[in-house]
C-alpha cells in the first residue's frame, strides 16, 4: 500500500523535498478554522473571533494562509509579532499575551506606538506601558488576564510533567493576575488617560478533554467577569477572550504514558523479589502478553467536538453573565492552538535501520533519521502519535516495535506500536497529528540541523521553511579568542534574531 500524506505521494515528497520533514495541510487547516469558528458562533449572541494561536505554526507563508480566514492571531513574543507583521496582521488585531513583554528593550513602546491590543499578564506591566502611551501621545488598548479558580476539580490533568490534579496544575500555571491584582490593575486603567481597557481575558490550557472540564470553565470565567463588573461599578467589557486549551482531531496529549503505569511500576517493584533469572523470565512473558494486545490500528483519539466544547464553554459563560451585559455587543474571541493545527500536520521520515534483541527482554527498535527533539511533544507533552509504515517489501503479518530517533538520547518517539513486519533501512514512516508545536519547540540536539517544512495547498507542495545545515547550527558559535567576541552581539533586538530564522 503506498503511503499518502496530504493527497501526495509521500515517496515523490520524500525524493522532492528530503527527510525528516514537516509537512502541513493547509485546506485542513483552514477547514478546521471554518468549523472552530462556526461551532461558537452557534454558542455566542454576538460576534465572535477566532485568533490562531502563532505559538503553534510560526512559518510566516503559513501565517499567510490563515491570514484568509483570520482577522487576527494570538501571540507571545516579540518574534512571533515580527512574524504575525510579516505575514499581513494588522496590529489592532492581534493579542500580544504573556509575561515576557518587558524582556525586551523597547518592545513594549513598539506595541503602544503600533496600536497592538496588549493582553497583560502581570500588574508591574502597567507602569511601563502608562510611560510609553504617554510619550507617544496615544491610548494603549489593554486586555487583563484573569485567573480564574476551577474550583475542586481533583481529576488527573493531561498534562504529566507534574502528575497534578486539575485543581493544582492550574494553580500552578504561572500566567494571569491574582484576583487582588486584577481588581487593583482595573481601577488603575479606567482612571489613566492613556490607557483603555477594552476586556478580560483567561486561558485554561488543555487539562482534560472533556466537557465537563469545559463547562466548569466557563463557569469559573463568568464568576470572575462577575467579580471585575462588581468591582469596577459601570464598566462594560467590549470583548471577551476565552484563549485556547482545546483538544482537536487527532488529539494525544498524554497518551504516550498510560494512565496506570502507577499500579504497572509497583508491579514492576514486586518483581525484585524474585532471582534474577526468573525476574527477566517473568518480565519477558509480561511484555509479550502485553504486546500482543498492541491494536494494528491505533484508535483515533476522539476529544469532545468543537460544537461540544463551544456549547459548554461560551454555553456557561454567556448564562453566567447574560443578565448583566448585552452579549450580543460583546466580542467573544477564542484562540485555538491544537484543535485546529494537530491533524493538519503530519512528519515523514525514513528507516536507517532495524535492531532486534531476544534476551534478556525481547525488543525491537525502529530506528528513524527524525527525532523527538524534531517530534518534541512526545517527551513534554507524552503525545502518542499515529504512526503509518510502508515497507518497500510485501509484509507477512506485523510486529510490535519501538519506533526511535538517532540521537544519543533513548528517543523513543512512540513506543509499543504495530507495523508491518520486517522493516528495513530506506523505508517511509510518517508520524500523523504533529502539526501543533512539534516543529516550533524542535531543537539542535545533538548539533542537529532541523528538518525541511512544506506547506501543501490546492495548487501543490511548496517549501515554506529551508532545511538547515551544519553551518546553519554552528552559525552562533563565536570562535575567536574570547575577548569581547560578539560582545554587542548576545544583546541584539529579538526582532533581529527571529528574522535570521524565516
Amino acid at each position: 500500500m503506498t503511503l499518502h500524506v496530504a493527497g501526495l505521494d509521500a515517496a515523490w515528497l520524500a525524493q522532492a523535498y528530503g527527510t525528516p520533514l514537516y509537512i502541513t495541510d493547509a485546506r485542513r487547516l483552514v477547514e478546521n478554522m471554518r468549523h472552530f469558528h462556526a461551532a461558537f458562533q452557534r454558542h455566542w449572541a454576538g460576534p465572535v473571533r477566532v485568533l490562531p494561536a502563532v505559538k503553534a505554526g510560526t512559518a510566516i507563508a503559513l501565517l499567510r494562509r490563515l491570514r484568509t480566514v483570520a482577522e487576527g492571531c494570538d501571540l507571545f513574543s516579540e518574534g512571533e509579532y515580527e512574524a504575525a507583521l510579516r505575514a499581513g496582521f494588522a496590529p489592532g488585531a492581534v493579542s500580544l499575551n504573556g509575561n515576557g513583554k518587558l524582556a525586551s528593550p523597547g518592545f513594549i513602546e513598539r506595541l503602544v506606538r503600533d496600536g497592538a491590543r496588549i493582553t497583560v499578564d502581570d500588574i508591574g506591566e502597567l507602569d511601563a506601558i502608562e510611560a510609553a502611551a504617554a510619550r507617544a501621545g496615544v491610548t494603549a488598548s489593554l486586555r487583563l488576564r484573569m485567573r480564574p479558580d476551577l474550583g475542586d476539580d481533583w481529576a488527573a490533568s493531561d498534562f504529566l510533567t507534574e502528575c497534578l490534579p486539575v485543581f493544582i496544575a492550574s494553580q500552578a500555571y504561572k500566567s494571569g493576575m491574582p484576583t487582588a491584582d486584577l481588581l487593583r490593575a482595573g481601577r488603575r486603567i479606567l482612571a489613566s488617560a492613556h490607557m483603555d481597557l477594552t476586556g478580560l481575558h483567561t486561558h485554561f490550557g488543555r487539562h482534560r478533554a472533556t466537557v465537563a472540564y469545559w463547562r466548569a470553565a466557563g463557569r469559573a470565567t463568568a464568576c470572575e467577569i462577575t467579580r471585575c463588573l462588581d468591582a469596577w461599578g459601570g464598566w462594560v467589557p467590549r470583548e471577551i477572550d476565552i484563549g485556547g486549551g482545546f483538544a482537536g482531531p487527532g488529539d494525544s496529549v498524554g497518551r504516550q504514558v498510560p494512565r496506570s503505569f502507577a499500579i504497572e511500576a509497583l508491579a514492576l517493584q514486586a518483581l525484585r523479589l524474585l532471582p534474577r533469572h526468573g525476574r527477566e523470565r517473568v518480565t519477558a512473558a509480561l511484555f509479550r502478553m502485553a504486546r500482543r494486545h498492541v491494536p494494528a490500528v491505533q484508535p483515533p483519539a476522539a476529544p469532545p467536538t468543537f460544537d461540544a466544547c463551544a456549547a459548554a464553554m461560551a454555553g456557561e459563560l454567556a448564562r453566567g453573565i447574560g443578565n448583566r451585559l448585552d452579549l450580543r455587543r460583546t466580542v467573544l474571541e477564542v484562540e485555538p492552538g491544537r484543535a485546529i493545527f494537530t491533524d493538519a500536520g503530519c512528519h515523514l521520515a525514513r528507516v536507517l535501520g532495524v535492531k532486534r534483541q531476544d534476551r534478556p527482554l525481547p525488543w525491537t527498535w525502529v530506528i528513524t533519521d527524525t527525532s523527538t527533539a524534531f517530534l518534541p511533544d512526545a517527551n513534554t507533552e507524552k503525545c502518542r502519535f499515529t504512526v503509518r509504515a510502508d515497507p518497500a517489501r510485501p509484509a507477512t503479518g506485523t510486529e510490535v516495535v519501538d519506533m526511535t530517533g538517532l540521537t544519543c538520547d533513548a528517543d523513543r518517539i512512540v513506543g509499543d506500536v504495530r507495523v508491518p513486519a520486517g522493516m528495513a533501512p530506506g523505508d517511509l514512516v510518517v508520524f500523523d497529528n504533529t502539526g501543533a508545536y512539534n516543529e516550533q519547540a524542535a531543537t539542535n540536539f545533538n548539533s542537529l540541523p532541523r528538518p525541511a517544512s512544506i506547506l501543501v495547498d490546492d495548487d501543490g507542495p511548496r517549501l515554506i521553511r529551508r532545511r538547515e545545515t551544519v553551518a546553519d547550527v554552528l552559525a552562533r558559535d563565536v570562535a575567536g579568542d574570547g575577548a569581547g567576541d560578539g560582545a554587542s552581539d548576545g544583546a541584539s533586538d529579538g526582532a533581529d534574531a527571529g528574522a535570521g530564522r524565516g
